[in-house]
């Protein structure tokens, strides 16, 4: 969004987003130690991809109640290769996205469940904070994966973040809008 100015987005949906900051630094007290980033995503990594990947994977959910949706999950990390797994971990621990979030000059919803242990709800309140005119939707029973914690209000959410654009669409091309046929 900060590097090409919002160029041709008309909104946006951040979800468990680690925004301002996933680490801790001068400002911002909330999130991981760098040093735990390194010890626990990185260096764990190259001793131990699947290792790392199980113990990570068991914090994206609040409820564990659904053993194959987790395998899954899991299996989705492992498409992403062990050079990009640990550069995107370098990536959280080294990103700091305040300056980009007040940047942002489009609607927002900030999506963010209250029970996350991968990105602290705090840093949900802080994005949403950082965005002028942002609504955040607290998910107050779900982890970081939102969608299967609380997949019934995450459904609703969308569909009513989607709709706002279709609305919008419509009334940019002169169609009466229409709520969504989906619901």
């Amino acid at each position: 969004m900060s590097r090409h100015n919002g160029h041709g987005i008309k909104r946006l949906l951040l979800a468990g987003a680690a925004t301002p900051v996933f680490t801790r630094r001068s400002g911002m007290e909330y999130g991981m130690e760098p040093d735990e980033v390194t010890a626990q995503l990185i260096h764990a990594t190259y001793e131990n991809r699947p290792a790392m990947l199980n113990k990570f994977g068991l914090k994206f959910t609040k409820t564990k109640s659904n053993p194959g949706m987790l395998v899954w999950l899991e299996s989705l990390c492992y498409q992403a290769s062990h050079h990009g797994t640990i550069k995107a971990a370098a990536s959280l621990r080294d990103e700091d996205l305040r300056e980009d979030l007040a940047a942002i000059q489009i609607p927002t919803v900030v999506f963010h469940g209250q029970k996350d242990k991968i990105v602290e709800p705090e840093l949900g309140e802080l994005t949403s904070q950082s965005i002028a005119g942002s609504r955040i939707v607290r998910f107050e029973d779900s982890g970081h994966a939102m969608l299967f914690d609380e997949p019934e209000k995450f459904n609703e959410e969308l569909l009513t973040f989607l709709d706002g654009m279709k609305m919008e669409y419509d009334l940019l091309n002169s169609v009466e809008p229409q709520r969504s046929l989906y619901r």
